[in-house]
C-alpha cells in the first residue's frame, strides 16, 4: 500500500498467477468514476503496467479511481492468445469484488481505457462478441478508449513492421488460423456493445491514423458511434506522457463526462 495526502495506491491480485495483478487507485475526496487502463508494447516483455504509473497518477489527482492492470504478455507465455485476453476480462470482473473491499471505490461511471496494444484490448472488451469459452465480462463498462489503439489485426499483420508482434502474439498467421483473426480483431467483431471513444495522433509513427478512420466509418456502417478525437502534432507514445496535450486532452475529456453527469 502506499499512501498519499490527495490519494492511496493498493495492489490487488484478480487471479493466481504473478502477472494477473493491478494497482488500484483512490483518491482521497470522492471519486468521479473508475478508469481502468491497459498499457501497450506490442502485448510482449518486457513492457508492463509502469508505462502508465505517472498516468494513473494525474488521473487520481483528478478525483478518480484508477485501476492499472498487468496481464500475462508474450515471453512470459509462448504466445498471448488466449490468456492475454482471458486476463483482460477476468480484470475488469474484479472490480466486483474490490468494490466490496474499498466502499470508496465508485465504479461508476466506468470507462475502460489502453494504450496502443493495450487500447486493442480495450476496444475488444467493447464488443458484444468478446468472450472465449466461459470467460465474459459480468460487468459492462460505460465507455472503451482507445489512445493509439490497434483495432485491426489482419492489417497490422500485413505491415512488415508490425508482423512479428502480431504472430508472437496469436501464434499463428491469418492463413494458418483466420478464425483466430477474427475472435481477437476488434474491426472483425463490430457492432460493439458500448460507446467507443479513439483518441489519436495525428503525427503517430507506429500506426497509421487511416487505420482509425477505416474502423470508425466501418463502425458507424455497423451502427456503433465511434467518437474520434486527434491530436495535432501529437505521436505514438504521448499517451504514457502525463503532460503532453495527448494526456490532457483525454483527462479533460474525462473531466467533461463528470460534468455532463453532474447536470
Amino acid at each position: 500500500m502506499h499512501n498519499n495526502l490527495q490519494y492511496q495506491v493498493f495492489t490487488e491480485q484478480y487471479g493466481t498467477d504473478p502477472h494477473q495483478t493491478g494497482d488500484l487507485y483512490i483518491p482521497a475526496q470522492k471519486s468521479k468514476g473508475t478508469v481502468c487502463l491497459f498499457h501497450g508494447g506490442f502485448w510482449k516483455m518486457p513492457y508492463d503496467k509502469s508505462q502508465l504509473d505517472a498516468v494513473a497518477v494525474k488521473l487520481v489527482e483528478n478525483t478518480f479511481c484508477v485501476w492499472n492492470i498487468e496481464y500475462r504478455r508474450v515471453g512470459y507465455l509462448p504466445q498471448g492468445y488466449p490468456e492475454t485476453f482471458i486476463d483482460a476480462i477476468a480484470a475488469i470482473n474484479q472490480l466486483a469484488p474490490l468494490s466490496k473491499k474499498y466502499p470508496q471505490l465508485a465504479p461508476r461511471p466506468l470507462y475502460v481505457a489502453g494504450h496502443s496494444a493495450g487500447g486493442h484490448l480495450s476496444l475488444w472488451l467493447g464488443n458484444h462478441k468478446a468472450r472465449l469459452g466461459k470467460h465474459a465480462l459480468t460487468i459492462v463498462p460505460d465507455v472503451f478508449i482507445g489512445l493509439a489503439p490497434v483495432v485491426d489485426l489482419v492489417e497490422s499483420y500485413r505491415d512488415m513492421q508490425r508482423r512479428e508482434f502480431i504472430t508472437a502474439f496469436l501464434g499463428c498467421t491469418p492463413d494458418e488460423n483466420r478464425d483466430i483473426y477474427h475472435q481477437t480483431s476488434p474491426i472483425a467483431l463490430l457492432p460493439a456493445q458500448g460507446k467507443q471513444v479513439i483518441f489519436h495522433g495525428e503525427h503517430d509513427e507506429v500506426l497509421p491514423i487511416g487505420e482509425i478512420d477505416d474502423y470508425a466509418r466501418q463502425a458507424r456502417q455497423n451502427g456503433t458511434p465511434v467518437e474520434q478525437i486527434y491530436i495535432a502534432q501529437g505521436t505514438h507514445m504521448d499517451f504514457c506522457d502525463p503532460d503532453s496535450s495527448s494526456t490532457s486532452r483525454f483527462i479533460h475529456w474525462l473531466n467533461a463526462q463528470s460534468e455532463l453527469q453532474a447536470v
